[in-house]
């Protein structure tokens, strides 16, 4: 329930809501699951989206670095029909989210 809803947030740009709904979820799932790094790498796109908001460009291509490697790393390990969602298209998503940050 709180990884559909912390999604819902960041589709419509919620990111700093997002990311507050998404944390108690990684805090429950073990820092090592690929679970946890799925979540933990939505948590830090999110975190990259605000900062490219506040004009921190450079602090945000950090964090979009930090998370699509977290991401890839996850999605690697996870089931493909994990938590009901497409982990390529998040991928791919994810990688074209930098261009199109603000």
């Amino acid at each position: 329930m709180h990884w559909c809803y912390g999604l819902d947030l960041f589709e419509r740009r919620y990111w700093w809501e997002a990311h507050e709904v998404w944390e108690g979820l990684w805090l429950t799932l073990g820092r090592d699951s690929p679970e946890a790094q799925l979540v933990q790498g939505m948590i830090q796109l999110a975190a990259s989206h605000l900062t490219a908001e506040l004009g921190r460009h450079a602090a945000s291509a950090r964090l979009h670095d930090r998370a699509v490697t977290r991401l890839e790393r996850a999605t690697a390990r996870l089931d493909p029909g994990a938590w009901d969602i497409d982990l390529d298209t998040l991928l791919a998503q994810a990688h074209d989210s930098e261009q199109a940050a603000p």
